[in-house]
């Protein structure tokens, strides 16, 4: 009996050896937050727009401005006359013109009288092109917000993998030491059962947490436009891919991620950062469509002032009435117009424009309000989490100390196994709910750098 309970010790501890080695043959990728965060900026189309239309609006306020300038010309125009009439004047005959007529010029035009309008369309689109540009700002800023998410997403799966890869071991060390036990004598087939049983459901735990990893990496690879083509069949975290538990299969991806610690020592500088709206680009964007809306309603009235245009053009001209000779011809011209009567339709433009700048202006008070409430919001529920995260850290070192203890007492018969396993289920639960918790800082952190950090 003892030289079999050894030969099964040995086959034991080798099947243990071969399922606790590296996962050697899959490829490990490196995924940082600032990488994956810079990545989707650079592949997201939906943001590129948004900078083009931004860069549309700029070339438009551009436009407008050179509306307030004069316009300069060259032009010049030829005709050929095939019968030229001839006048008589007494006793002699004058040919009225010449076969060849031609005029080449440059003219000056200025819209001066229209100079209020246009500079008021000018501070209107001025305003649309700082609104768009901080649309592309915020667009940014919201890109890199879903990128973190899905981030500490994907760290929450793999702190999950590891915890659950961690039980797997545990399940199977016990359930090899019953297996023994029972052999020797000193334990029950009913607890050997329980024991495999629960090996059983660990591993198919870990499996699905297989899935989960793969389903949370998509997502990110969805934002950063990377990795498409990643076999993400069997992915394994860094430190499980160091470690495997016995009897799973080989992991096609080993994933390495920012540890948890380090990025909530990233933005903890957050924590404490004051709310200061005008720093926010959907706060910027919307204070700029309240200007543009004002700047179009002074345009809409400046329909009321007299509008025209004066000119200048110096000019060779052939011939000269119907001398045949070059003449330097100066034209000063003046061209306007006076609104007299409008039956209101003027000043109701005006009003309607004017109505819609005090309605954003209104929509701008609520979003401040709203964004003011979000940004205590995310400081109280921080402070709760952290007081949260202190008192699971020392639930769960506890757990982990009475799982072991109690798994002791069993050996010498003063525990049962159902107390073993629920001590085992409650140090997971418990590091479980650490990990949640942890996610959920971070969410609440990643909140308030972006509605705090005027760099983004």
């Amino acid at each position: 009996m003892k030289g079999t309970n050894m030969k099964h010790a040995w086959i034991t501890g080798l099947a243990l050896g071969l399922g606790l080695a590296s996962a050697a043959g899959a490829d490990t990728l490196s995924l940082t937050l600032k990488d994956s965060e810079q990545a989707a900026v650079d592949a997201s189309q939906t943001l590129k727009a948004a900078r083009l239309q931004a860069e549309a609006a700029k070339h438009q306020q551009d436009a407008t401005w050179a509306q307030l300038m004069p316009r300069l010309g060259l032009d010049g125009n030829y005709r050929y006359l095939a019968n030229v009439p001839v006048v008589q004047l007494g006793p002699e005959s004058l040919q009225a013109g010449t076969f060849n007529n031609f005029s080449v010029g440059i003219s000056a035009q200025w819209d001066v009288f229209s100079l209020p309008a246009i500079w008021h369309q000018y501070q209107a689109s001025q305003a649309q092109a700082k609104a768009l540009t901080a649309q592309a700002d915020q667009a940014e800023r919201e890109l890199r917000l879903q990128v973190r998410l899905a981030y500490f997403q994907t760290r929450l799966a793999a702190t999950q993998q590891h915890l659950y890869a961690d039980a797997l071991k545990l399940a199977q060390s016990q359930a090899d030491d019953l297996d023994l036990r029972l052999k020797a004598g000193s334990s029950s087939r009913i607890d050997d059962l329980e024991a495999s049983d629960d090996e059983l459901d660990d591993r198919s735990t870990y499996r699905l947490s297989q899935a989960d990893l793969a389903d949370t990496l998509r997502r990110l690879f969805a934002l950063t436009g990377q990795h498409k083509d990643t076999d993400l069949s069997l992915p394994v975290v860094e430190s499980v891919g160091q470690s495997l538990p016995a009897k799973v299969a080989q992991p096609s991806l080993v994933v390495a991620l920012d540890p948890a610690a380090g990025l909530l020592a990233d933005l903890a500088g957050y924590e404490n950062a004051p709310f200061n709206p005008g720093d926010l680009p959907q706060i910027q964007s919307m204070q700029a469509l309240v200007e543009a809306a004002q700047r179009q309603a002074q345009a809409l009235w400046a329909g009321h002032l007299p509008s025209g245009t004066v000119g200048y053009r110096l000019s060779r001209d052939y011939p000269n009435l119907f001398f045949p000779e070059l003449v330097t011809q100066q034209t000063t011209s003046a061209n306007i117009s006076v609104p007299l009567f409008a039956f209101g339709g003027i000043q109701a433009k005006a009003d309607a424009q004017q109505a819609a700048a005090d309605g954003q202006e209104q929509l701008l008070g609520a979003a401040t309000t709203d964004l003011e409430r979000d940004y205590h919001i995310a400081r109280d529920r921080l402070e709760a989490l952290k007081d949260q995260r202190d008192l699971q850290t020392l639930a769960a070192q506890q757990a982990a100390q009475l799982r072991d203890l109690v798994y002791q007492s069993y050996k010498v018969g003063g525990s049962t196994f159902l107390e073993v396993q629920s001590s085992s289920l409650k140090s997971l639960q418990a590091n479980l709910a650490l990990a949640i918790t942890e996610t959920q800082m971070l969410i609440e952190l990643a909140d308030l750098a972006a509605l705090t950090d005027s760099t983004r």
